[in-house]
């Protein structure tokens, strides 16, 4: 069978992390578990290393504080990291629990099955619909060039990302504020895209048929739209 070597460089200086990245690794992981969704050290980390090896984003792991624990049990947020971990990098991992809302730290050596939590949680269809989604396109498989651009309103994520191996163009527009709705507008979705092609709404909970112009949006706590379209090639010569 095929193996693949991960490398864990989290709290690494710059130097070490784009050293171990080089030195032959499948994989590294990346910090955007921590991000605040508004410092610049995450893309200046993705930019370092993105050329090198393709990173995988968690929501948690086995060295942190259970997610659910963390934010008190938001299935909001729960869901905003998930999809932000699934989208923003080549690979995502996900322990075992993080989909029913496990709260329980988990143990390397010591967690078993008895450790099985009731929650009465299941996030499962929601992290399968997004996992389509990174399936289906490949700007969502690589550490491909991507870019955090500016809005009107501060508590929206608008993520840019552009395949370096097919022509997928994506905008993943993300409300920050995981307790309140925020309002997204702009007179063109295609001022933030190079495509020009129609942009299809294929975001894991109800998609958007059409999307007009000028484009209006109620972002219901921490949720995400996620839009992709084709890039002429031409543009790229």
């Amino acid at each position: 069978p095929d193996v693949l070597f991960f490398a864990e460089t989290l709290g690494c200086p710059a130097d070490q992390t784009r050293k171990t990245a080089g030195a032959g690794f499948d994989y590294i992981f990346n910090s955007s578990k921590w991000w605040d969704f508004n410092s610049p050290w995450l893309m200046e980390q993705y930019h370092l290393t993105r050329e090198i090896a393709p990173s995988i984003s968690f929501p948690e792991s086995h060295d942190t504080v259970r997610l659910c624990e963390e934010l008190q049990g938001n299935i909001n947020g729960l869901k905003q990291r998930y999809l932000f971990s699934a989208l923003y990098s080549a690979g995502v991992m996900m322990p075992i629990g993080f989909e029913f809302g496990f709260r329980k730290k988990l143990h390397v050596v010591k967690t078993r099955p008895e450790d099985w939590e009731e929650t009465g949680i299941d996030l499962t269809s929601f992290i399968k619909q997004v996992n389509r989604i990174k399936e289906q396109y490949v700007v969502f498989q690589e550490d491909a060039p991507t870019g955090m651009l500016p809005h009107s309103n501060p508590n929206v994520l608008i993520m840019w990302k552009a395949s370096t191996t097919t022509h997928d163009e994506a905008l993943v527009i993300l409300n920050k504020d995981i307790h309140n709705r925020q309002h997204f507008y702009a007179d063109s979705l295609y001022e933030f895209v190079q495509a020009r092609a129609p942009l299809n709404d294929v975001s894991p909970e109800g998609p958007i048929d059409y999307i007009p112009e000028p484009f209006s949006y109620e972002l219901q706590p921490g949720e995400g739209r996620v839009l992709v379209t084709t890039r002429d090639p031409g543009l790229e010569d």
